[in-house]
Order: structure tokens, then sequence, then C-alpha cells
């Protein structure tokens, strides 16, 4: 879902504040993901191939989750770095 930042009458400082936020939380889900998948796959290895399906399933979905996450992150990291780009031009004109 998105929510305009600007619409709702805030200023540039708390829009990017509010991604930063975001950002920090996002990437800890990403480590978290991370952390759960590869547990996930060690559990599939010791279980063997018979009984191993379901931590399988598992570390799929929990793979999933995270590349979601980590395409958010990126995009949000992005739009942060355009940001930047944008306040520093203002600030060093050519």
């Amino acid at each position: 879902m998105h929510n305009d930042l600007f619409g709702e009458g805030h200023d540039r400082s708390e829009v990017y504040a509010a991604l930063q936020k975001d950002m920090k939380r996002d990437l800890r889900i990403v480590q978290i993901a991370s952390f759960a998948a590869t547990a996930l796959l060690v559990s599939a290895a010791i279980q063997g191939v018979e009984n191993g399906w379901p931590w399988f399933l598992g570390a799929l979905w929990a793979m999933f989750m995270g590349l979601n996450y980590h395409v958010d992150t990126s995009n949000r990291n992005f739009m942060m770095h355009i940001i930047d780009w944008r306040q520093n031009e203002k600030q060093f004109p050519e």
C-alpha cells in the first residue's frame, strides 16, 4: 500500500526520517529471514531427503520473504540517495 507522506503535510526531513526508520526495520527483517532460512536448510539436511521436506519448504518461504523485503529496502535506499542528491544539488550548484 502506498501512503503519500507529502500529501499528509509532512516536510522533507519528516519523510526522510520515516524512510530511514522503515529501512532499518526492513533490514532487520531481512537478517532474521536469512538466519531462519539458513537454520531451516540445515535442519532439512539433517532430517534427510524423506523427512526434510517441511524444513526445506519453510526455508523457501523464508528466502522469498527475505527477498521481498530486500527489494523494498533497495528501492527505499535508492529513493533516499535521490533525496540526498537533490539536497546536495541545491547546496553545491555547479
